[in-house]
């Protein structure tokens, strides 16, 4: 495991003011560097090559393991070209790195255009901040690395683009918490149990997330290791259930009080194998240790041996899956912000009596993706003849609303309509918990309206942004920031019809012939007896080999229901229900790896899934892409990822390692960036 040291390598492109165009700066002890080019560029001058080459000085620069390179842009473009011009600018770092002492360290290129800002504003100060490549200096690990809240300090994913998401939850630390998650997995916390640093308990609401892994391709891209290192050598783990679990409040980590225990109880069937037991993700080390306790609340239900096969088990699940599904919401997005049955995006009930934002703060808790905007009395400004007033959103809401983020930070606004201070405070102030948030207002004028949504209603507010636009330079930055609001709003609009569209009609393909979409979601698994059969004899084939869940009567459902596993935690962190995976018949392969012109692919990691098990093989390549070693089971390797020092990941064909020969040769295909776990799946198959 190593730890990430981030340099950021600002990209800022000069604008023909040479008071907005410095030189590269390294900022002290800190290891920061920001390099300056020119707009819309991604070369690197003479003054950025040096300022690369300085990270020779550093004393610890012979200890880097690998180099991670980020490029982004600013907002102005469209986005094909900021996505295209961010891998140029990474791309050009990539390249000026060789002529340094950097030169033959493991590289890896990654882009993400305009989505990841460090400055909100729309100035040209702020455009250049955000021109940038950011670069991460990887360690070996020498030292305890910072907390942070909702991650483990030693996991980074390794496609987070297609990283599980996490579940988000905001809870009262001082009562008891009992929460069902998506999975089914049911959490529970005692009253006073989560305390702060110095152990102080926490009497508020904090966040909780939660994350459960039991699908192998969800772990590959999750990053989170499924080995352990034994006296016997490397060992791998098959799992019974991986949860990630952590609390914060306002970003900070919180911890769980000496002798109090986090219950995370899962419906099980058959009852856990006694060779399962409890494992803790370490947050020092990065390695396995053996923690949590598991108790089992019944015992299995006498049962004969399932008849399932692989592919029949898929297609019954897939076919469960599509009866249980709900149809997806067809509205668009201009009909779900002006209907009253929507908390923005998300519907939501606004009409049970007795309840209102105003009085009861958690009105619509139990709602996921419900913001809580705020209006509050702007205090940079005392005024008494003026009503002035900003706009907050709780934690992170903001993003629910880029365009809003593309006005100046902090705006002042002045409340123009007819109310007094008192009376408006009254009717809108920081007691009331706004789900929605627009704003009318025309570039060249300083009067519009903002709009607030609360339970269900709409209000408006005239406003005026006079404060904001007091000289001719603000006032032209306050008009660009408005073309660039209605901008963002459009192509929000967009993006989330398009959406809707495609998962209504996906769910209408999928469930127009139901039988046939589980058919074809089984054929990944079926063996040479199973691929050659029709729908119609498949269905019948399929009949007589159900899982054994689908065959139990209402008494022994009950029963199964009964049949828990209790996985008792002291922490929040990343655990896992595990065993040591045996590898029956086991055998060294010598592997070569190459590609389509027959040229070695020089791999550096490699994580295989085998057929039937909930567990992650993970290999290490020497770089070369010949010579390396395989420990594999002949016949049960069902997939193999191949990873390069840049990142780039490529399939690679099993067969060979599942014949018995000593020396082989891979084919490896790179894959294109998969948008979800289902196509990573897919793109494993050969």
């Amino acid at each position: 495991m190593v730890r990430s040291l981030t340099l950021s390598l600002a990209l800022v492109m000069a604008t023909g003011l040479a008071a907005q165009t410095p030189g590269p700066v390294i900022h002290g002890s800190s290891g920061k560097l920001t390099l300056h080019f020119q707009v819309a560029s991604a070369t690197i001058d003479k003054a950025d090559e040096a300022a690369l080459h300085a990270l020779c000085d550093r004393t610890d620069i012979a200890r880097v393991a690998a180099i991670t390179l980020i490029g982004h842009t600013d907002v102005r473009g469209t986005f094909a070209y900021n996505e295209a011009l961010s891998e140029r600018r990474a791309e050009a770092v990539s390249n000026a790195l060789r002529s340094t002492c950097l030169e033959g360290k493991p590289v890896r290129v990654g882009w993400s255009g305009e989505k990841q800002p460090v400055a909100l504003g729309s100035d040209e100060i702020d455009h250049a901040l955000n021109r940038r490549v950011d670069v991460h200096l990887e360690y070996p690990v020498t030292a305890e690395l910072p907390a942070r809240p909702n991650a483990h300090p030693r996991v980074v994913p390794l496609l987070p683009t297609i990283d599980k998401p996490k579940e988000h939850y905001r809870v009262n630390a001082a009562e008891a918490i009992d929460l069902t998650m998506s999975d089914g997995v049911r959490v529970r916390i005692p009253a006073g149990a989560i305390v702060n640093a110095d152990g102080t308990p926490v009497n508020a609401h904090v966040d909780l997330s939660y994350r459960g892994f039991t699908d192998p391709y969800e772990i590959i891209a999750s990053g989170i290791p499924m080995h352990i290192r034994t006296d016997a050598g490397t060992q791998h783990m098959e799992t019974a259930g991986m949860y990630e679990l952590y609390a914060s409040l306002n970003g900070e980590p919180l911890g769980l009080a000496p002798g109090a225990s986090i219950t995370l109880q899962q419906p099980q069937a058959p009852a856990l194998d006694p060779a399962f037991v409890g494992w803790e993700l370490d947050p020092t080390t990065g390695t396995w240790v053996q923690g949590g306790t598991l108790t089992t609340a019944a015992a299995w239900p006498a049962q004969v041996p399932s008849p399932a096969t692989e592919a029949t088990a898929l297609y019954w699940t897939k076919l469960w899956q599509l009866e249980a599904e709900k149809r997806p919401d067809s509205v668009r997005f201009a009909d779900r912000r002006s209907s009253g049955r929507y908390c923005h995006l998300t519907s939501c009930d606004t009409a049970t009596p007795g309840g209102s934002w105003v009085k009861q703060r958690n009105r619509f808790k139990p709602v996921a993706r419900v913001p809580e905007i705020h209006v509050v009395g702007y205090k940079g400004i005392y005024d008494p003849d003026h009503v002035l007033f900003a706009i907050e959103f709780r934690g992170r809401d903001d993003e629910q609303f880029p365009e809003w983020r593309r006005l100046p930070y902090r705006t002042v606004w002045e409340y123009t309509g007819p109310e007094p201070r008192a009376v408006f405070k009254r009717l809108y102030g920081k007691r009331h918990y706004f789900q929605d948030i627009g704003l009318s207002m025309a570039p060249g004028g300083n009067d519009g309206v903002i709009r607030l949504k609360e339970n269900g209603d709409w209000l408006e507010l005239p406003v005026s942004a006079k404060w904001d636009r007091s000289k001719p330079m603000r006032s032209a930055r306050w008009d660009r920031a408005l073309v660039l609001y209605d901008k963002q709003l459009a192509k929000r609009t967009l993006r989330f019809d398009r959406d809707v569209a495609r998962n209504v009609a996906r769910y209408n393909r999928e469930h127009l012939n139901m039988p046939l979409t589980a058919w074809k979601k089984a054929r990944t698994a079926m063996d040479s007896l199973e691929r050659p059969m029709e729908l119609d004899p498949w269905r019948e084939y399929a009949s007589t080999r159900r899982p054994i869940m689908w065959n139990l009567n209402a008494n022994q459902a009950r029963d199964l229901e009964a049949v828990q596993t209790s996985f008792g935690l002291q922490d929040f962190g990343v655990f896992n229900i595990d065993r040591i995976m045996k590898m029956q018949d086991q055998q060294n392969v010598l592997a070569a790896a190459v590609d389509a012109e027959g040229k070695p692919w020089p791999w550096v990691n490699g994580f295989a899934v085998l057929n039937n098990e909930n567990s992650v093989i993970t290999y290490w390549g020497s770089g070369k892409g010949t010579g390396d070693n395989f420990l594999v089971s002949p016949g049960r390797m069902k997939s193999l990822f191949l990873v390069d020092a840049e990142g780039r990941i490529a399939r690679a064909d099993v067969a060979p390692l599942n014949r018995r020969d000593p020396r082989v040769v891979l084919k490896v295909t790179p894959i294109e960036d998969p948008k979800s776990v289902d196509e990573l799946r897919a793109q494993a198959a050969p």
